[in-house]
């Protein structure tokens, strides 16, 4: 056997073993993938059916609502400061939504890497004014509806205290929640992208 005849073998196993070596990575690519990206379409998932629930909550609530609603300057300071925090919690959640639409892990990971920051700072910062805002909202709701009116004060007073507790005990628990959910995404996708480098 000639040198060239060699030669030409050697590179032709030399490309099979690249070949092989390719599509191994993209198979185990995929695998590494497979969970993170049903973390994420669960995630879309559920942000979706918040995005379609919440207005119809929102409607069946006021709709059959036997509380009476105070009427003047309170309903409308009310309406104006309730409807505000929820429109803005609303359109953060759409931004939310479409950020996690936009992820796709067959992507290169910088590219998901950069989107899964934006994910998360929007996140982060949707909860943040969330809780910051949520008094508010809860203040809009009292000025709605005469809650006074049906109630003795210390009675009411409790359920608000409640109300509140219960909110922000909520607020915290999504906040450790988020910060876990991203730890884990970010840890998965370092897999990804260790192998992306080799």
């Amino acid at each position: 056997m000639e040198w060239n005849e060699l030669q030409a073998m050697w590179q032709q196993y030399d490309a099979r073993i690249a070949e092989n070596t390719r599509i191994n990575k993209e198979v185990l690519k995929r695998m590494l993938s497979a969970k993170p990206e049903r973390k994420i379409s669960w995630a879309a998932l559920q942000t979706g059916a918040k995005l379609l629930l919440l207005p119809l909550f929102l409607l069946i609530f006021f709709m059959t609502s036997r509380t009476k609603y105070n009427s003047g300057i309170p309903l409308y300071i009310g309406i104006l400061l309730f409807s505000g925090v929820l429109l803005y919690g609303y359109f953060g959640m759409i931004k939310i939504f479409r950020l996690l639409r936009k992820i796709n892990l067959t992507n290169p990971i910088t590219t998901t890497r950069r989107l899964v920051n934006q994910l998360e700072r929007a996140q982060t910062k949707q909860t943040k004014i969330g809780a910051t805002a949520m008094p508010i909202a809860l203040l809009g709701a009292c000025l709605i509806f005469d809650i006074y009116g049906n109630a003795s004060t210390t009675i009411s007073r409790i359920m608000a205290a409640a109300v509140i507790a219960v909110v922000f005990g909520a607020i915290l628990y999504s906040i450790k929640e988020q910060a876990q959910w991203f730890k884990k995404l970010n840890a998965e996708l370092d897999e990804i992208e260790q192998l992306e480098k080799e």
